[in-house]
Order: structure tokens, then C-alpha cells, then sequence
């Protein structure tokens, strides 16, 4: 059975694939250099978002959408794209999305969707390494092109640049955690609901 929430994901999904395709096929700025379009976090962020509304999309025709409060066993019925959606969601797309036009959309997302997060340890683990990701790739460049992406970065010591950075992650960190307690407050019941299976699974 289709969900209902594909009348909100396939148009933000196709909205995306126009974005980033028109971005890299009829927008100059940023093309040159080493790294391309790829220099900014801004054009990973539109990836990334393209790539998770796709991959709920295809959840959403031929995925699952089960929630605690729909079987005793939760984890045993949802499809693998449905897994991928939640944890995708919780760890990398609303941390690193909540700027700019996405914020709203990923509003949206959390009120309409219920999505099961990981525990703590496994999202934040997993913000981080993108972060680092992202970290060691303008580094990379920096060196290999002398070209820092963010300008502010080359007026820095390194001491400075390493609380700013530092600074930065924690910043990521607490962005994770807004999604968590957003996704509390809409979503009580329901993961009230699965503390309670788990708990009666341990026993």
C-alpha cells in the first residue's frame, strides 16, 4: 500500500533533483577550482537532501511506514528503506540541514512522518563522522589548492582554527538534539509506545 506521505515527498524530492541538477549544469560560481561545486557544504547539504526525499519516496511505494503502535514487532516488519529514512534523518539531513529554506521543509518532515531514532551514541557518531568528512576535505583542499572554502578559516592560527572548529561540532551536536526533542514532542505516544516494546523484550 502507498503512504500518503509520498504527496509531500516525491514533490520536495523532485524539487531537489531540479535544484542540484540545475545547479551544477547552468550555475558558474563556484565551478573552478579544485573540488568543483563540491568545495561547499551548502551543495552536499542539496545532495544529500535530493538523495534522502528519494530514498522516502521509494519507502514510501514499495517501503513500510510502521510505527510501535502498529505491531508488537516493530523492528522485525519495517522494510530497510524505512531504517535508512529514520536513521539518515536523525543523524545527517535535519542537523545538517536546519538553515535556510530546508529548515521549514524539514519541519514539515518531522510533523507528517514518524521516524524512530537511533540511540544517541549511534546518531551523534555518525553526525560526526560527516562532519570530519567534510572536515578533512576542505583541509585536503586547503593544502593540495592553498584555497581555504570558508575565508575565515585563513586568517586563523591554528589554535583558533581548532576551537572554531571544535566549536562547531558541539554546534552540530546540539542541532542533533533539537531534532530528538522535536520528534519527542510530536511524537509521544508513539515512541512511549516502543520504549515500552523494548522494555518488555528485555524482561
Amino acid at each position: 500500500m502507498v503512504s500518503k506521505a509520498i504527496c509531500y515527498h516525491l514533490p520536495v524530492y523532485l524539487y531537489y533533483l531540479y535544484v542540484v541538477t540545475y545547479d551544477f549544469v547552468n550555475i558558474e560560481h563556484g565551478r573552478g577550482g579544485y573540488g568543483g561545486k563540491l568545495k561547499f557544504l551548502t551543495v552536499w547539504n542539496e545532495i544529500f537532501q535530493m538523495l534522502y526525499f528519494g530514498i522516502a519516496t521509494l519507502n514510501d511505494f514499495c517501503g513500510s511506514d510502521i510505527r510501535p503502535s502498529h505491531a508488537r514487532d516493530v523492528q522485525g516488519r519495517k522494510s530497510v528503506l524505512q531504517k535508512l529514512r529514520d536513521i539518515a534523518l536523525a543523524s545527517v539531513i535535519f542537523p545538517a540541514g536546519t538553515h535556510t529554506f530546508i529548515l521549514p521543509l524539514m519541519f514539515v518532515e518531522l510533523t507528517l512522518v514518524y521516524h524512530q531514532f537511533p540511540r544517541k551514541r549511534t546518531g551523534l557518531a555518525i553526525l560526526f563522522t560527516f562532519a570530519l568528512a567534510y572536515l578533512c576535505w576542505i583541509l585536503w583542499i586547503a593544502y593540495v589548492a592553498d584555497f581555504w572554502v570558508y575565508p575565515v578559516l585563513k586568517v586563523m592560527h591554528v589554535h583558533q582554527r581548532v576551537i572554531f572548529i571544535g566549536a562547531l561540532l558541539v554546534f552540530f551536536a546540539f542541532l542533533y538534539l533539537i531534532g530528538e526533542f522535536l520528534n519527542q514532542i510530536l511524537w509521544g505516544k508513539e515512541i512511549k509506545a516502543y520504549v515500552n516494546e523494548v522494555k518488555k523484550k528485555e524482561k
